[in-house]
């Protein structure tokens, strides 16, 4: 199917295989609604008190949107030449380790582009509907934008814990001995 190709599902799915309870090996429900439920919550909660999102607004949010979709491209770059210079024993814990953390980076950084792009297009789509500066969006684009916003965010700051993560364990892989 030619839809396929540009089909988002396998990086969603991936995304949310990210959100496990490491002790037990499922998925969180806290974790899920997180990253799902509250956007969606805050989304209907701006519609329910008549949240009016206008032009400069929409510009806004249109234009860190933007800014995301410049960035992570390169981010995804960065994380494929760290791995590429991942080497070690298959066997070692600490590298499996590492390389699950980057796994788990990569799909936060892809879906985080994807929301990017989602929020990006409901933003440009809400500029080109709105007659002038003065009417706000419909409820509809409220909704996206919120409930898209909130999610990026949220993604952005799970994203940034992680690699938080990963660069402070490489920080204390590569610690020197100090000279007696």
């Amino acid at each position: 199917m030619f839809l396929e190709k540009i089909s988002v599902r396998d990086i969603v799915a991936d995304h949310a295989d990210t959100l496990r309870d490491y002790g037990t090996g499922r998925i969180s429900v806290a974790d899920a609604l997180l990253f799902f439920g509250i956007p969606i919550a805050i989304g209907v909660a701006a519609i329910w008190a008549g949240i009016r999102i206008r032009v400069s607004a929409v510009s806004a949010i249109l234009t860190a949107s933007a800014i995301f979709i410049g960035l992570l491209p390169n981010l995804l770059i960065l994380v494929l030449t760290f791995l590429m210079n991942l080497k070690g024993d298959p066997s070692d814990q600490a590298l499996r380790t590492r390389k699950q953390l980057m796994r788990e980076i990569t799909a936060h950084v892809s879906f985080s582009f994807v929301l990017s792009l989602a929020v990006a297009s409901a933003a440009t789509t809400a500029l080109l509907l709105l007659p002038d500066d003065n009417h706000p969006v419909g409820p509809a684009l409220t909704f996206i934008l919120v409930a898209g916003s909130v999610a990026l965010l949220l993604a952005l700051l799970m994203l940034i814990r992680r690699m938080h993560v990963l660069v402070v364990t490489e920080f204390d892989r590569h610690k020197f001995q100090h000279a007696a």
